[in-house]
């Protein structure tokens, strides 16, 4: 399904709270370059049909179950084992 990237920071916020006991908040802010993101759509609605044809690949999993496992893998990690 579609989210806004305002769902999907909550959602991730959601997981650290409830995985890692995380207390950030959601920032807004915006950018200092004023040329940041000036043709950047509002909206994009990319089309996985050939990907899913080609590679017989189907979603199993939601997002909000993507996004725990996730941060439940990089918890088996020291922070410096994954920050590049």
């Amino acid at each position: 399904p579609e989210v806004t990237m305002l769902h999907f920071a909550e959602l991730c916020a959601e997981a650290g709270r409830e995985l890692l006991d995380y207390r950030g908040n959601i920032v807004f802010s915006v950018s200092q370059d004023k040329e940041y993101l000036l043709d950047n759509p509002l909206r994009r609605c990319p089309d996985l049909s050939h990907a899913a044809e080609a590679l017989g690949f189907r979603p199993l999993i939601t997002i909000k179950k993507g996004i725990r496992r996730f941060i439940d893998f990089l918890s088996e990690y020291d922070e410096e084992e994954w920050l590049w």
